[in-house]
């Protein structure tokens, strides 16, 4: 009976609600569109509301990126209140848009505003901060698109508004709205969902709908996670995204997310004792006081939330914590998800338009703590940089170790973040390593970004809590593997850089020379090697060191160097220029002309040790069941770094497809439920030749079924020779979570000694390469002492969280092992060598993988 009654009290009320102009109803009954503000009041009918662009209800349907984009242009258009910045393009040249939404008197000073509010940043002498900045972005993961769908309909509420609170708040507040922060992930998922779109919502999570297809939304166009790019800046959506934050220096920022379809809706503070210890704590106060506004707020609709579990502040790469380095107060909310138009939930059915409704809410109610907060937030951001002045001491010494193409990656990452840096210009030794002037760079901390500088250098191994949402360490030097020390003085530097320099190649084309050869130490050799490859240019690879006569002297070349000989192919040494020179002048290799095939020391130029490189073929097995990010590292790096076409067979389809077409297949992910038959052809493929690739638990999958081995009947243990497993002494049910983290590795570095004789390490500075881990996966050290390339050290942590028991395990076992089977190769890693694009040391391992494989020979035992 109470439920007969409540549905007729709900349609009577949507029979009102329909009846009243402006106002219009999902087709589950929902208020859409400006129903959805609470307490809305007037607005001016003369500013176009989303419906009039989109041709629906903002709820009603999920908005394309190509919409989003024409709205807010049209709006800036019709408004005197915004304005529209486009602050960049994505990988595919969708438009990313910067809305500045405030009263028409401070859009007119605008730039004054924000110098002035700089100047308070700086410290300035007499300068005073006048307005609060926030900045609030949306659905960084495309496919959590309830907050780009409700970003347009706040941007009218706020444009259009007669509410006199409205504009008076503006006065005091400049509001910065990205509405879409993943434009290409999100194009995909609304082609997805709106090509699934019912007339009458499908709301079992069974339905397609609710179910998309791989690499789904989520990423960007390589399916990167944006949100773990912040700091690392390996995009342009993040790194435009980051020169806003620099040039307005936002006093609280918004990252809009959501969640699994069973949750509620969560806001910030987060779990206490998970926030990263450089964060003052008074961001923790103020994210506490915020988060009051938007209780009042969800309270008065009725809606369920939480605020002080699941999530952290440790990770400064996500949008919710990268503020909180910066001066501001970043706030994190995740919307229980409907993915898709309704979906059924334990709390019932939950149609897209209540999840974009929540999202609207606590955009409001945002601003309404920005403006009541302002006086407080101005000061702790004023205090933030000043405590970071006074307290900013010494300095960071950094080396390019023979590759300045990696060292200018690396500076181009720090300048993206506003960071200084000045020329060592005296010879340094610090912890046994040697800096030269010309060669190393010095990092200071008096400068405005003191504590982003030490939260991208500390090497952190002890924390508060062992409980991590992401990564527990990501130190940058480490990640390049450049050598690094800190310092306690100040040495003789050269003036203030706030960009990388430029490399300058060198290349001379002597018309009697016999070869030319660059060496593999710069990161950009691979690109000038395949841009020689791919035009048929035949180039040889040194497996011994050599020193060739050159106009200008002798010439040492290591292991790796490329030699490109003239004589069997004369006819092309205009071809060989052209190239040369381009890697010269674009790459910034030095190319040498070598004047005679007879070395003075070593291999001469015609020697069997130089060893003529075939052109590369990789297929990237994706799909089901393959890690999407894994799949995009290797992706990104092959097309944006070396410009090697890599072929992408979904694994279904891998059994029709002729391996013999490919040089390589590289395996990521989670390879469970198939049957013995593909592995069967993959093992054939590799004795015939081929190069299979994989890497965690992939390369668990190729152990288990013995493709690294020349015969696949490897000897498998018997229930006899199992260890007895002893029962588990009893715990309590609390210490479930404390329990289960000791068996993680949460995002760690640790030290591994390479074989710099290898040919997959040609090109690596020294033995001790850093590596990042954040799987249980291990490989063993290969039987065969010769082809186990890198292996953990005995004492391998350099700067994380793991446990004890984690990190005994790990401790002098295999990080790469690359095994002969028959006339091919299977390389294993037991970690991911391209994480998040930024681990530009393990890289080179990768890189290597590709181009040298075919000089790692047989290894026989005696």
């Amino acid at each position: 009976m109470r439920h007969r009654k409540a549905s007729l009290i709900s349609s009577l009320l949507a029979l009102a609600l329909t009846a009243m102009p402006g106002i219009s109803l999902a087709s589950d009954g929902s208020a859409t569109g400006p129903a959805m503000i609470p307490n809305a009041g007037e607005h001016d009918s003369a500013i176009p509301a989303p419906r009039d662009v989109f041709g629906f209800e903002t709820g009603a349907q999920h908005v394309r990126h190509d919409q989003l984009v024409e709205y807010f242009e049209t709006l800036a258009e019709s408004s005197d209140r915004v304005m529209l910045e486009e602050t960049g393009r994505t990988h595919e040249g969708r438009k990313q848009l910067l809305a500045i939404i405030s009263t028409p008197e401070n859009l007119a000073n605008i730039d004054n505003i924000r110098e002035q509010h700089l100047a308070a940043v700086r410290g300035e002498a007499g300068a005073r901060d006048g307005k609060v900045v926030l900045w609030q972005g949306y659905s960084i993961h495309g496919d959590e698109s309830s907050g780009s769908n409700a970003a347009p309909l706040y941007a009218w509420h706020l444009a259009a508004s007669k509410d006199p609170q409205v504009a008076k708040m503006l006065e005091d507040v400049i509001v910065l709205i990205d509405p879409s922060l993943n434009p290409d992930g999100m194009g995909r998922y609304a082609a997805w969902n709106t090509s699934r779109r019912s007339e009458v919502p499908v709301t079992d999570e069974n339905h397609a709908e609710h179910d998309q297809a791989w690499p789904t939304g989520r990423g960007n166009h390589y399916w990167f996670d944006l949100n773990r790019d912040w700091l690392l800046l390996q995009h342009p959506e993040s790194r435009a995204r980051v020169e806003v934050m620099n040039r307005w220096r936002p006093h609280v920022f918004t990252d809009h997310h959501e969640m699994g379809k069973d949750s509620t809706y969560f806001f910030q503070p987060g779990v206490p004792e998970r926030t990263n210890p450089l964060t003052p704590s008074r961001n923790q106060e103020l994210t506490g006081l915020i988060a009051e506004f938007h209780a009042k707020h969800l309270d008065r609709e009725g809606r369920l939330y939480y605020t002080e579990e699941s999530f952290d502040d440790f990770y400064y790469g996500k949008g919710s914590t990268y503020p909180d380095i910066n001066g501001g107060v970043g706030i994190l909310f995740e919307q229980a998800s409907t993915d898709g138009q309704a979906i059924e939930t334990p709390f019932g059915v939950r149609p897209f338009s209540k999840s974009v409704q929540n999202q609207l809410i606590t955009s409001i109610s945002t601003l309404d703590a920005a403006y009541n907060l302002r006086n407080e937030l101005r000061d702790y951001q004023a205090g933030f940089f000043a405590d970071a002045r006074d307290e900013a001491d010494g300095a960071w010494v950094v080396g390019n170790a023979g590759n300045p193409a990696r060292m200018q990656a690396f500076l181009k990452l720090l300048a993206g973040h506003g960071i200084r840096f000045r020329p060592l210009e005296e010879r340094l030794i610090r912890n046994g390593q040697e800096f030269q002037p010309g060669e190393a760079w010095v990092i200071t901390a008096e400068q405005e970004q003191a504590r982003l500088i030490e939260a991208m250098f500390e090497m952190r191994t002890q924390f508060p809590s062992n409980i991590f949402y992401d990564v527990s360490a990501w130190t940058l030097p480490l990640a390049f593997d450049l050598p690094f020390a800190q310092l306690t003085g100040m040495p003789n530097v050269g003036a203030w850089h706030d960009a990388a320099p430029s490399i300058e190649g060198s290349f001379s084309p002597e018309l009697d020379a016999v070869a030319y050869a660059f060496r593999w130490n710069s990161d950009h050799a691979a690109r000038a090697l395949q841009s020689l490859l791919a035009d048929g240019i035949i180039a040889m690879a040194a497996t011994d060191t050599l020193a060739a006569k050159t106009p200008k002297g002798e010439l040492s070349l290591d292991r790796g160097s490329i030699v490109v000989p003239i004589g069997v192919q004369s006819n092309r040494r205009g071809d060989i220029v052209k190239h040369l020179s381009r890697a010269a002048k674009e790459f910034g290799i030095d190319v040498h002309a070598i004047s005679s095939g007879l070395t003075p020391r070593g291999i001469d130029i015609g020697s069997p040790s130089l060893e003529v490189l075939e052109p590369i073929k990789p297929l990237l097995v994706i799909g089901n069941g393959m890690n999407p990010y894994e799949a995009g590292e290797f992706w990104y790096m092959a097309d944006t770094r070396i410009s090697l076409p890599v072929t992408h067979v979904r694994r279904d389809d891998l059994s029709r497809v002729d391996l013999g077409d490919y040089t390589h297949v590289v395996m990521v992910g989670h390879w469970g439920g198939l049957d013995d038959s593909l592995a069967d052809k993959l093992h054939g493929w590799v004795k015939s030749g081929g190069v299979l690739v994989a890497q965690q638990n992939s390369a668990e999958w190729v152990t288990e079924k013995g493709l690294h081995m020349s015969s696949r009947d490897a000897e498998k243990e018997t229930e006899e020779e199992e260890e007895e497993k002893e029962t588990s002494p009893r715990r309590n049910y609390e210490d479930f979570r404390q329990d289960y983290a000791k068996t993680l590795i949460s995002g760690t570095i640790f030290a591994s000694d390479v074989d710099t004789s290898h040919p997959l390490a040609y090109g690596i500075a020294d033995r001790n390469l850093p590596v990042f881990k954040d799987r249980e996966e291990t490989l063993a050290v290969s039987d065969n002492p010769y082809e186990t390339v890198a292996q953990f050290t005995s004492d391998p942590l350099l700067a994380g969280y793991v446990s004890a028991e984690r990190l005994a395990e790990v401790s002098g076992t295999a990080a790469v092992v690359a095994d002969r089977v028959g006339s091919g190769l299977v390389v294993r890693y037991s970690f991911d060598p391209l994480f998040r694009g930024f681990w530009h040391g393990s890289q080179r391992l990768m890189v290597n993988t590709l181009f040298f494989s075919q000089l790692v020979g047989q290894t026989p035992e005696n």
